[in-house]
């Protein structure tokens, strides 16, 4: 008896152990999502253009490089009232929701035959939770 119980022990000590190794890979993620998500909206257009070169002339493909980079300003003046009014964490939830929804609008866009006006929604959107 004593020896099926020491092995079930080491089975659960190993279970919790894969569990907690899970969980602290999972927590690690979503907290430097912050530090990603940013980057991943100024470094977008760099990887975007080469598609879009046929679809914008060269001046909406300017606008569509550079609109998220004015956007952040208005973000990171925003930010700071918002978390004084409504909280750090609503604030947050806030400004990842339009992140969120700026990445979905630019995943819209590829699917639209009007893409321009969706495209520069969503940089703006994804611009301004960069400056969080």
């Amino acid at each position: 008896m004593d020896v099926s119980n020491s092995i079930n022990n080491e089975k659960k000590k190993k279970e919790s152990g894969v569990r907690s190794v899970s969980k602290q890979i999972i927590l690690g993620l979503l907290t430097n999502f912050s530090s990603l998500a940013p980057s991943m909206s100024l470094g977008f257009s760099a990887v975007a253009i080469p598609v879009l070169r046929g679809s914008l002339t060269s001046n909406g493909i300017s606008w569509f490089a550079s609109i998220a980079s004015l956007a952040t300003p208005f973000g990171c003046f925003l930010t700071g009232p918002l978390a004084d009014r409504l909280g750090r964490t609503k604030a947050l939830l806030f400004v990842n929701a339009a992140s969120f929804l700026g990445w979905i609008i630019l995943a819209l866009a590829f699917y639209s035959s009007n893409n321009y006006p969706l495209l520069i929604t969503g940089r703006i959107l994804t611009g301004f939770s960069t400056g969080k």
